[in-house]
């Protein structure tokens, strides 16, 4: 059964879940609203390329649309068996019960979330530097693989036997993330590049996961810590900036730092070990 599929996602899980479902045979259509666009398709991308690639790789062979909001029917969405969406304050009242949809979101306690910030809730994150990393990545992209070709492969009437590689299914996954146009770097967004986007310590030695990427996300930390940073600084890679942070934070213990934070949503989490 091929399956009619929206994608109405930004940045990478969303994007990144309907390339799959395109590459296992469902129709993918994406659209981008042009008073909405991806993240991941402007701004960030002067900061640090590897954004518009990942956006490049997840959705070029999906069937791809710009519309302004204004223009778009939403009677046009009963055409699709699935719309996959991120939220968004344009869908007020926009979906009819008559869709079947999928919502991506952040976290249930905190609403805005980045990468880092997740994987620092997990006890199984390992910030031991210049080793190999803890988590088996390649496996769990494999079982991920095997259960959505195994529900994909039930609709097949035409065949009983299906073989599935490791290889095969990581590299074709894991190379969508990389180019040889980024050059021979290591050092991107998510790998300690920029003071934005980085571990911390209080005091106290705990460890804190800094993922204040957005512009009002860094405003408002550096109101709450009264800091004098320019949104330029967030991608500084001198050193100048992140050292500003390391010493603020370095200053005070965990709980002087949640009690700043108070019940702000700055996308900053503590690891739980």
């Amino acid at each position: 059964m091929r399956l009619k599929i929206l994608d109405l996602t930004t940045r990478l899980p969303g994007p990144l879940a309907c390339n799959q479902l395109q590459k296992l045979g469902h129709e993918v259509t994406r659209i981008e609203w042009i008073e909405s666009p991806d993240p991941f398709n402007i701004g960030d991308g002067e900061n640090d390329p590897i954004f518009k690639l990942w956006h490049q790789n997840f959705n070029k062979d999906k069937i791809n649309f710009e519309y302004s909001f204004k223009d778009f029917d939403p009677k046009e969405l009963e055409q699709f068996d699935l719309v996959i969406y991120s939220p968004n304050k344009l869908y007020k009242d926009f979906f009819s019960n008559k869709i079947k949809r999928v919502e991506v979101l952040g976290g249930k306690e905190l609403k805005y979330l980045h990468d880092l910030n997740a994987l620092s809730l997990s006890t199984s994150f390992n910030l031991n530097s210049g080793e190999l990393p803890h988590l088996p990545f390649a496996g769990i992209i494999y079982a991920q693989s095997i259960a959505l070709h195994a529900l994909n492969f039930i609709h097949d009437k035409e065949n009983i036997h299906k073989k599935l590689y490791l290889s095969d299914i990581s590299t074709d996954l894991l190379d969508l993330f990389w180019s040889p146009s980024l050059g021979e770097s290591s050092q991107h967004l998510h790998t300690g590049k920029f003071p934005c986007y980085n571990i911390y310590r209080s005091a106290d030695k705990k460890l804190i996961a800094f993922a204040a990427v957005e512009e009002r996300f860094w405003l408002k930390f550096n109101d709450l810590f009264k800091l004098n940073l320019e949104l330029k600084d967030r991608f500084d890679t001198s050193n100048s900036t992140k050292n500003i942070i390391t010493q603020c934070f370095a200053k005070l213990s965990l709980n002087e730092i949640k009690k700043t934070i108070g019940d702000e949503d700055i996308c900053i989490t503590f690891l739980p070990h």
